[in-house]
């Protein structure tokens, strides 16, 4: 994503980088949230950068600066999506999860009454 003429890259998304996310304010289990795409644009880049405070001060610039300075925030969160995605850890999960409501949803071989 570049930002303020400045491109960084979205690391892969593993175990350790999802806590880092949740401790910027973004759960790759709970997903995107519709209503807090700032916070979690502002996630991403706190991942990349390691500040959370710098990230902020790098999105409002990039937000507010006449001369554009980068991607649009479309463009990022579209990077954000394609990162998640494509990560092998929350594709694991999607997977398991996946198998874990398929095995809620077969029904039970038993009859009314037995365990």
């Amino acid at each position: 994503m570049i930002i303020n003429g400045n491109t960084y890259k979205i690391p892969e998304i593993g175990y350790n980088e999802s806590c880092e996310l949740e401790k910027y304010g973004f759960s790759i289990l709970l997903g995107v949230n519709e209503h807090m795409p700032a916070t979690t644009i502002r996630a991403f880049l706190a991942l990349c950068i390691g500040d959370l405070e710098q990230a902020g001060k790098e999105l409002e610039e990039h937000l507010t600066n006449p001369d554009g300075g980068g991607s649009s925030l479309e463009e990022i969160a579209n990077e954000i999506k394609e990162a998640i995605e494509s990560s092998p850890f929350f594709q694991k999960l999607m997977k398991k999860l996946a198998a874990q409501v398929e095995k809620t949803k077969k029904p039970q071989n038993t009859k009314p009454g037995e365990k």
